[in-house]
């Protein structure tokens, strides 16, 4: 690792180099083949005279005009002539005779820890003092570039930000690479830390190449973006994700636009969590406090018809979703008692043990990196209606790293205005996002393949109940009506995934809730006037053809 950070230069400043330079390069900068004997300093200065005689070449046709530039001229050519002459018959043969200043000299790297003996304390002192000064001067190369995109925003502001990608770019890329090699592994690190984080992370690309093609995709479309002048201000905050709400300071370099006061290289500092990011449910003191959506659903029907009509079309929707190995798996369906929920106020009802094997439902990315047989995810409800809680996990892999539970409650007459019908904390209710759901409209959270004609309640006329189609604003005025509170709370503790499926899943769930809900209301000519011994009866014989839909055919439903 260490190596990589200067250059091996193989030759001596005073040893002859052979130009490796095309004749034209050679030409331009008033070479050739009688300097092949130069040295690499010698060869240099040179170059450096050549240019100086160019310049007073330019110099003097542009002062071909008035007597003042002419004499502006001849002043400037007597002053430089004591001072080129001293620097070139004084001080650069005492150089070429002496040893040249320190910044000439070729210092050779001590050897790499890699090659220092396990005892040899000497060794490997030398190569930690080098890995020391190594991590120093990279902080001021990313220092020198951050401080280099500031004045260059100063001198051009914000809306010519443009001018200054490349400087951007080159910052970003920088920083990046730093806290790639000495990020979160503390400031008391030493070069063999540096080596196994190099060597854990070249394992974790390795073994997700899809990951690592989409971060280069992503990274390409970055800097694309960037040279047409969009700027994703975010885009390298490695921060934001993982640190620590209450001890955040805001930052003082572009303001809230570009908050920079937080480097990567500060990852091992208290606000980067580093390792400790894997903490229990119990320890994570910002957990309540992450913005999770109330789903609030007004439907055309009483809260006892909801019942029938849901344990219905639970059933139906397990159907559409089984098939080639996938879907739903029923293990358990029996009642409970002496369980309290929802604050004690019920504690009986019917409890349901699943598994969804979910292949095509998750996305791409996060299917990429899991392991078969991880898909499985495991559901427990109990239904103790008008209350019902479902909580999903995964034990077989993720364990108490996910969860998702939802907690709904449906009550009567309601059309989606109680404030607080989970009767959550105030400091909890204040950070929750209500989502209204209305099924008739197919344009708000559905894709188009969910939307067919037959479940579309603008369309859907029952027979039965003389209810339909829904139009405008038909959750005013409805009768029977009533609300179902969906409370969603996803619990994902993945490094660097926990944000992405988070937000996947607040996004699916308004679209799952709207077609469920959608197939409850028109299907309603099939379950009306069923009862609930109809119902378990129904629940009894869908367990089996799921079984069966389970091992044949191809996969079928929603997917991801």
């Amino acid at each position: 690792m260490t190596a990589n950070s200067f250059t091996k230069a193989q030759y001596k400043l005073d040893d002859p180099v052979v130009p490796v330079w095309d004749d034209d390069k050679q030409l331009e900068m008033g070479f050739d083949a009688k300097t092949e004997g130069l040295t690499f300093r010698q060869r240099r200065r040179l170059q450096e005279r050549n240019a100086w005689n160019k310049y007073w070449e330019v110099r003097e046709k542009e002062s071909r005009g008035t007597f003042w530039i002419r004499g502006r001229y001849y002043g400037h050519y007597l002053l430089s002539m004591p001072v080129t002459f001293v620097r070139e018959k004084i001080i650069e043969p005492l150089h070429d005779r002496y040893q040249p200043v320190y910044y000439h000299r070729k210092l050779d790297r001590v050897p790499d820890i890699d090659q220092c003996g396990v005892h040899d304390r000497v060794c490997i002192f030398e190569a930690n003092e080098q890995y020391r000064i190594d991590k120093l001067v990279d902080a001021y190369i990313v220092n020198i570039l951050m401080y280099r995109v500031h004045d260059c925003i100063k001198f051009f502001g914000k809306v010519r930000m443009g001018m200054c990608s490349k400087y951007i770019e080159d910052y970003e890329e920088a920083d990046l690479n730093y806290f790639i090699k000495y990020g979160e592994i503390g400031t008391s690190s030493d070069v063999v830390d540096a080596y196994m984080k190099q060597k854990h992370r070249l394992i974790w690309e390795r073994r997700h190449p899809q990951i690592m093609a989409e971060r280069k995709r992503l990274v390409e479309q970055h800097k694309k973006d960037m040279a047409d002048g969009k700027f994703e201000m975010k885009f390298w905050n490695k921060f934001a994700l993982y640190q620590k709400k209450y001890e955040y300071q805001g930052g003082n370099f572009f303001g809230h636009h570009w908050d920079n006061s937080r480097l990567a290289r500060f990852g091992d500092q208290p606000i980067s969590k580093d390792w400790r990011y894997y903490k229990k449910l119990s320890e994570d003191v910002n957990f309540d406090k992450r913005n999770y959506p109330i789903c609030r659903i007004v439907l055309p029907m009483s809260v006892e018809e909801y019942q029938i009509g849901q344990l219905y079309s639970v059933a139906q929707a397990s159907k559409q979703e089984t098939g080639g190995g996938e879907g739903v798996e029923v293990l358990v369906n029996q009642q409970f008692d002496d369980i309290p929920l929802f604050n004690g106020k019920y504690t009986s009802g019917q409890y349901t043990h699943k598994i969804y094997h979910l292949e095509s439902k998750v996305p791409s990315i996060v299917k990429a990196i899991l392991p078969k047989g991880s898909m499985a995810i495991h559901e427990h409800a109990w239904n103790a209606y008008p209350y019902c809680k479902t909580e999903l996990t995964n034990p077989d892999y993720m364990k108490d790293n996910f969860f998702v539970r939802i907690e709904t409650i449906h009550l009567d007459n309601d059309r989606g205005h109680t404030k607080n019908a989970h009767h959550l904390p105030d400091n909890i209710l204040r950070n929750r996002e209500v989502v209204h759901i209305d099924i008739a409209n197919d344009k708000e959270f559905l894709y188009s393949s969910d939307i067919v004609d037959e479940t579309s309640p603008s369309k859907f006329h029952s027979s039965k109940a003389n209810r339909g189609p829904l139009h405008g604003g038909w959750r005013k005025n409805i009768q029977p009506v009533m609300c179902a509170y969906k409370l969603v709370t996803i619990y994902f503790k993945w490094f660097g995934l926990q944000n992405m499926v988070e937000m996947f899943g607040h996004k699916q769930y308004p679209r799952l809730f709207c077609k469920f809900h959608r197939e409850v209301f028109c299907w309603i000519d099939e379950w009306y006037g069923l009862t609930l011994v109809e119902i378990r009866e129904l629940e009894e014989q869908t367990k089996r053809e799921l079984d069966e839909a389970r091992k044949s055919g191809k996969p079928r439903g929603m997917t991801a």
